[in-house]
């Protein structure tokens, strides 16, 4: 499963109101064994499930901005940290409409499995020490 690229950025969000702070890479992930290891782990983690939910992109707009900016970065208009960039701002600004979302760290990763691209996003639970 070759991964074409990679990036992990973190919000850090407590529940009790406080403002969220985005700390954002502005770099992708070098290829490793422990990013391959951990995007194999995640995936069959997730493929063990039961009752997965898929996804699905709006038609692109104001509120629904992600298929316009992936669009983008498929053409070749944008690269990957830019694009997974905007993606982790608008999720920072959902989770503060959120008091039940907590921050934790945001992977994106595009990856490719036999001839098929895929691209994923995961967001680990916590928040980083202080």
């Amino acid at each position: 499963m070759p991964i074409r690229h990679a990036i992990i950025h973190l919000i850090d969000k407590k529940p009790d109101g406080s403002p969220s702070i985005l700390t954002a890479r502005s770099s992708e992930v070098g290829d490793s064994s422990a990013m391959d290891n951990l995007l194999a782990d995640l995936n069959e983690s997730y493929n063990a499930k039961p009752g997965k939910a898929w996804g699905l992109f709006h038609a692109e707009s104001g509120a629904y901005p992600l298929s316009g900016w992936l669009k983008d970065y498929l053409d070749g208009g944008r690269d990957f940290a830019s694009f997974s960039h905007d993606a982790v701002e608008h999720l920072q600004r959902l989770m503060e409409e959120s008091n039940l979302a907590t921050g934790g760290h945001v992977l994106f990763a595009h990856y490719q499995q036999g001839m098929t691209d895929y691209l994923t996003t995961w967001k680990a639970t916590g928040s980083s020490p202080r």
